[in-house]
């Protein structure tokens, strides 16, 4: 009841003001205007980024809403999208988030699914959007007088079976929900830091190897912390107790709703040691 009691009469949402992309995209750019000598792409660079700069502060006027959910129902006003859903036509409304990229180097994508009693299916990209999951969850079951508002409420059979108890596929959701995006965010920070690092480094160390270095420590780093990743999910209070068999057909059903596939450790090591062969090859050209 607590939580109940901070839903408003309506959730609003609208475009964020800010991403957590943005710095990384400026910081990148920066780092590639200090490695190159050309002094027509240095300011073809800094314009870039002023006109990047320009779109940020656009975007934060940008105060329209965008998903309107209340005691009448849901309302989409984005995506080519413009309609207004009442519940009683509402079959299930939820986030839904899937990963996309290779390399251990995936981006989520969250979308909100809203599927009507006629089978119609409305999707929405959230990614842009500033707004709480939870309290998103919270408001669609509040207002629709339903539990419709987690994807855990429509789990597939297999996972039901597999576990045999309700509660414990949506904590288990909610765990791997939880994993997929520390894993993200580990990969996001560590290359948003550990690349433009090494190419830095290029110019003030006169050794040719330098990027071929430190590019291939930086994919090592996040390979030992996707591994530690692994491991703690694994070990996990909720999956300790599942032989691996179990938890090996639940990951993998979890990953076909995720559309995240996952690599074996020696896949992994092979696509490290072409990493490490092309960077040192080209790192030998280029000293060239």
């Amino acid at each position: 009841m607590g939580k109940e009691s901070k839903i408003l009469d309506r959730l609003v949402i609208k475009k964020a003001k800010f991403r957590e992309g943005d710095i990384g995209y400026i910081l990148l750019t920066l780092a590639v205007i200090i490695l190159v000598e050309n002094i027509i792409t240095k300011l073809i660079l800094l314009v870039t980024i002023f006109g990047f700069v320009f779109y940020i502060f656009k975007r934060r006027l940008n105060n329209k809403e965008q998903i309107v959910i209340d005691k009448e129902g849901i309302t989409l006003r984005c995506n080519d999208i413009n309609r207004s859903i009442q519940w009683k036509d509402i079959k299930h409304a939820y986030i839904k988030q899937t990963t996309v990229g290779a390399l251990k180097v995936p981006t989520i994508i969250y979308r909100l699914h809203v599927e009507t009693v006629h089978r119609r299916i409305y999707t929405v990209i959230m990614n842009g959007f500033s707004y709480k999951s939870s309290l998103l969850n919270q408001c669609i079951n509040h207002f629709s007088g339903k539990k419709i508002g987690h994807i855990s409420d429509k789990s597939t059979e297999v996972i039901s079976l597999l576990l045999n108890d309700k509660d414990l596929a949506d904590k288990t959701y909610l765990v791997f929900c939880d994993y997929l995006k520390r894993f993200n965010n580990i990969w996001m920070y560590s290359f948003l830091t550990l690349i433009p690092i090494s190419l830095i480094l290029v110019v003030i160390l006169d050794f040719p190897h330098t990027f071929a270095i430190g590019g291939t420590v930086s994919y090592l780093i996040l390979l030992i912390l996707n591994i530690c990743e692994e491991n703690r999910l694994r070990n996990h209070r909720l999956f300790r107790d599942l032989d691996s068999k179990k938890f090996e057909k639940l990951i993998n059903e979890y990953g076909k709703e995720f559309e995240y596939d996952t690599y074996t450790p020696k896949t992994r090591l092979v696509i490290l040691a072409l990493i490490v062969i092309f960077m040192s090859v080209m790192s030998y050209m280029s000293s060239k």
